[in-house]
C-alpha cells in the first residue's frame, strides 16, 4: 500500500535526506532551498515527523512528485 510506504518513510527517515532525494533532479540552488526549508521545519517543530509533514505540505506539485517517486520506488 502506497500510503503505508509513505508513512513508514516519514517515521524511519530523517528530513536530512532531502538533499539525497532531489540531487541531480532539480537545480542545485533549489536543492539548497528545499534543504533550508526542511532544516527550518525541523528546528521550529523539534520533531522529525512534524517537519516532514510541514515540508511535504509546502511542496509544489513537481517537487512533491519527485518525493513520491523516490519513496515509492525505494
Amino acid at each position: 500500500m502506497n500510503l503505508q510506504k509513505i508513512i513508514l518513510f516519514i517515521f524511519n527517515n530523517n528530513v536530512d535526506v532531502v538533499k539525497e532525494i532531489y540531487k541531480n533532479k532539480i537545480p542545485e540552488y533549489m536543492v539548497n532551498h528545499l534543504l533550508d526549508k526542511a532544516s527550518y521545519y525541523l528546528e521550529s517543530r523539534n520533531d522529525n515527523t512534524l517537519a516532514w509533514i510541514d515540508f511535504i505540505g509546502n511542496l509544489d506539485c513537481g517537487n512533491a512528485k519527485i518525493l513520491e517517486d523516490y519513496i515509492l520506488n525505494k
